[in-house]
């Protein structure tokens, strides 16, 4: 029952990675949460009076692209007005990092995760200008008006940006952005979901209690900090690791290997050991041809980050939306997921048309065994009414549990397949076969 692939391009090429195609528009936009705000009468002092007591962060931050620039985006940019911060520093006793006063002093300065204080300056309104008047802290909605997502002179018809400078314009209406209420909202959250889906939580300081992260009051889904470090990083462009080890740090099913798939479990967000290939219950590895491909292989921001926002004509950016453009979905000289890479310069073959067609057939068909599979698995489990706490399992049981462990690996990776085609279908395959032992063993 082995899928027979289309050489089309898939072999020669290895073309993979391409899912959740949904339109920015298509998404709901976050309010945005007031945190600490600037103190009343506080004043700007300069970064030069931050360097005092900030050296380190100073020195690297001077090594970034925000303090290059023409008009560079210093300390109090980000972290509000600081005079009432160096007042109070003078007069409070810092010998104790743990004391009470160290915390009060804390308050007098803007510390947050909230993707607004970057998007004071990267985000645009419907005239492709910046945002005037913002202080960090503050609501930027109070005084800023985002750019309406149909606008076509800052947005591809697709949604994702075309003006520089629109990070934020793209990551407001992402899965990002909405990382948060989608757990809290859906009410099956727990804590341990937090360091996935809220950078507050990530970047709290625990030291004293009412300074806590949980779920009752965090305020953030994954915002601009979690990945990028305005104060300096590691890679390019200011990440603070590489791209690849900043996704498959969320986006894996087995917690970086430190937590293994068992058998009857529902798999959670197997990006990483789709991708990859990775051996679970006793399956052969079978990577990606993409990953495989040391030489010139694309990571999960080739294909969800397309470098869709226009900076002049040899340069561009990308898209912060996260949403893959199939190649017959970009407008006229808008860059999709593809083409990048499987151009028709290298193959004639390497059409829009093709290319789409190659996606689509793989994740149909994923989609139809999957599918398939459920329709004589769930009403079986149903019918026995097998306990899944049991201390002792009939084989039946087990055989059940591990088709159901299989088929939510390939439903909860939610490429359809397409970022392995060759191991989602080995995985499916085996569900298959099993499904077979499944129905003699009823039958018995």
């Amino acid at each position: 029952m082995r899928r027979k692939f289309i050489a089309l391009l898939l072999v020669a090429t290895g073309l993979v990675l391409v899912f959740g195609v949904a339109t920015a528009s298509e998404t709901e936009q976050t309010s945005t949460v007031v945190p600490n705000q600037p103190p009343d009468g506080a004043e700007y002092v300069g970064e030069q009076t931050c360097f005092q007591c900030h050296g380190q962060s100073y020195r690297d931050w001077q090594q970034t692209p925000h303090a290059m620039a023409e008009e560079p985006v210093g300390c109090e940019s980000c972290h509000g007005p600081g005079s009432v911060h160096v007042e109070t520093a003078q007069s409070t006793d810092l010998s104790d990092p743990n004391s009470e006063t160290v915390r009060e002093l804390r308050q007098t300065i803007v510390k947050t995760v909230d993707a607004a204080v970057c998007g004071q300056c990267h985000a645009v309104n419907d005239a492709g200008e910046r945002s005037a008047g913002y202080l960090p802290g503050t609501d930027l909605s109070a005084v800023f008006t985002l750019a309406d997502p149909a606008n076509e002179d800052v947005f591809w018809p697709t949604g994702h940006e075309k003006l520089p400078g629109t990070q934020y314009n793209g990551w407001v209406v992402s899965r990002h952005a909405n990382a948060l209420p989608t757990i809290t909202e859906a009410g099956f959250a727990r804590e341990e979901c937090l360091a996935c889906h809220s950078t507050d939580f990530n970047f709290q300081n625990p030291t004293f209690e009412q300074d806590v992260v949980t779920l009752e009051n965090a305020q953030f889904g994954i915002t601009c900090v979690q990945c990028h470090s305005p104060h300096g990083a590691l890679a390019e462009p200011q990440l603070r690791f590489e791209a690849y080890d900043l996704c498959v740090s969320c986006h894996t099913g087995t917690d970086l290997g430190n937590n293994p798939i068992r058998v009857g479990g529902t798999v959670h967000h197997p990006m990483r050991e789709m991708f990859e290939g990775i051996s679970f219950l006793g399956l052969d590895p079978n990577p990606s041809p993409h990953f495989a491909n040391e030489a010139y292989g694309p990571i999960c921001s080739s294909c969800h980050m397309p470098q869709t926002v226009v900076i002049d004509e040899e340069n561009s950016a990308a898209s912060h939306t996260w949403l893959v453009i199939i190649p017959t979905d970009a407008a006229e000289g808008q860059p999709d997921s593809c083409t990048g890479c499987h151009s028709v310069e290298r193959n004639p073959d390497n059409t829009p048309e093709n290319l789409t067609f190659v996606i689509e057939d793989i994740q149909e068909d994923t989609m139809g065994r999957v599918e398939d599979i459920r329709a004589e698995l769930d009403p079986i489990v149903e019918e026995q009414g097998w306990d899944p706490e049991a201390e002792e399992k009939s084989e039946a049981q087990l055989t059940a549990e591990r088709i159901h462990t299989l088929v939510s690996f390939v439903e909860a990776d939610g490429s359809w397949g397409f970022h392995n085609p060759g191991y989602a279908d080995d995985i499916l395959s085996e569900a298959e076969d099993l499904l077979d032992e499944l129905f003699d063993l009823i039958e018995e």
